[in-house]
């Protein structure tokens, strides 16, 4: 009677680790069949007082748990349900990922969520079972936290809209290694950032465009010539052309192709300007179908920046 009792025992704590790993929320059911890589069937037998496991096919199951190590982004965070959050990563390994990362009431587990601060840069360890796109977390460390970016208000207004314009564009980037790696860098100078700090924003999406393939041509650019928005090259003004754009905001575009991280102090714009300058190149990165829809966070730099 004690081993069939213990037998019992043994077949719902293996029950309830498949729950764990692979989502199975089946209990009062007769048979389970769970299909893993299009060939191979788990057949697992539930009544209400046993359940017979055929121990071959739990460990191949098991086996198909993928682990991975990945250094992340943190782009934003949702609320998921009561017990867990839904981190939007971008990766370096992947392009963008989605994360559970369960909540909890314990300091270690307060610390743990802390991490995923909008730009913090991570080093993190996950599983993820076949078919199932969301990651589960196992280990994280920070590599880039950004203690200023989160509590300098000017940089954490610039930190949010770098990664909502993050969010936007690498939606489904799987070739994301130099990408990565700029913004990467780009968190770094934002954090150690002590001069220009109202031209960082347009000066990462002149540098970002690169490698998003929409760069301006500045080849051609000739004083006196406006700049085609569609064309992204300088062109002979032309007043019946909508999307050409005058000589003077032809003039301050190829003025902005020299701006740097290190230099961009030296450029001089009141909030007005800065708030054109913003908005051409959210227009500009419309036209190229680098992003779409509205971003939030332009207004908080419009408040601050002009």
């Amino acid at each position: 009677m004690g081993h069939r009792s213990t037998q019992r025992s043994d077949s719902y704590k293996a029950i309830a680790k498949l729950d764990t790993i692979f989502g199975i929320r089946k209990r009062n059911v007769n048979n389970y069949v769970k299909k893993i890589n299009e060939s191979v069937f788990l057949l697992v037998l539930v009544s209400k007082y046993e359940c017979i496991m055929l121990r071959n096919e739990v460990m191949l199951l098991t086996s198909q748990v993928m682990r991975e190590k990945m250094t992340a982004i943190t782009l934003y965070t949702i609320r998921y349900s009561d017990k867990n959050t839904i981190a939007h990563l971008f990766t370096r390994e992947s392009g963008r990922v989605a994360m559970l990362l369960p909540q909890g009431m314990t300091a270690a587990a307060r610390r743990r969520n802390a991490l995923f601060m909008p730009l913090s840069v991570l080093e993190i360890e996950a599983m993820r079972s076949p078919g199932n796109d969301i990651y589960r977390l196992k280990e994280v460390n920070a590599l880039e936290l950004g203690h200023e970016i989160h509590s300098d208000p000017m940089k954490n207004a610039i930190a949010l809209f770098v990664a909502e314009l993050l969010g936007k564009v690498v939606i489904d980037r799987e070739d994301s290694g130099e990408l990565f790696d700029f913004a990467s860098r780009a968190v770094s100078l934002l954090e150690y950032q002590r001069r220009g700090l109202g031209n960082f924003h347009i000066c990462y999406m002149m540098k970002l465009a690169m490698f998003l393939g929409i760069y301006p041509d500045l080849g051609g650019y000739t004083e006196g010539y406006g700049f085609d928005m569609q064309e992204a090259q300088f062109v002979r003004y032309d007043v019946s052309r909508p999307m050409v754009l005058n000589a003077l905001a032809a003039r301050e575009i190829y003025r902005m192709s020299r701006m740097s991280f290190a230099n961009m102090h030296h450029f001089k714009y009141n909030r007005t300007q800065r708030g054109e300058l913003l908005e051409l190149m959210l227009q500009y990165y419309r036209l190229h179908g680098a992003i779409s829809g509205e971003l939030k966070s332009p207004d908080v730099l419009a408040q601050l920046f002009g």
